[in-house]
């Protein structure tokens, strides 16, 4: 399994936030908050956080070859939503352990009440 992550600075983070959850959940598994997205692509999980100023993307891969995928699920969604501004980030490897061990977690996407697993 690989890991990477990336930090976009930008005073919609929490707006970005809701409207990708929202859209990914149309074809995947998803649970979100307005300060938190768990998202399980089929190639690998992301975890979402925003703050009034900052969005974060933790993800983990299943392998090397999704690494591209899932960067560009989540790089052509994000050019969609973020369309007024021009957004600078770059994907950067790695996780601190915590968080790789968050993502690889197999309860990643809690069951909600009343939902079969």
């Amino acid at each position: 399994m690989t890991t990477f992550s990336t930090r976009i600075k930008t005073d919609h983070a929490q707006k970005y936030l809701q409207q990708l959850c929202k859209h990914f959940a149309h074809k995947v598994t998803v649970r979100y908050s307005p300060k938190e997205g768990r998202v399980a692509f089929p190639p690998g999980n992301c975890l979402m956080n925003a703050n009034e100023e900052l969005l974060k993307f933790y993800c983990l891969a299943r392998d090397d070859r999704a690494v591209p995928v899932i960067q560009g699920i989540l790089d052509k969604h994000l050019v969609k939503f973020a369309w007024r501004e021009e957004l600078e980030y770059e994907w950067v490897p790695g996780l601190p352990d915590e968080l790789a061990a968050e993502l690889a977690r197999e309860d990643f996407l809690p069951v909600e009440a009343g939902e079969e697993k």
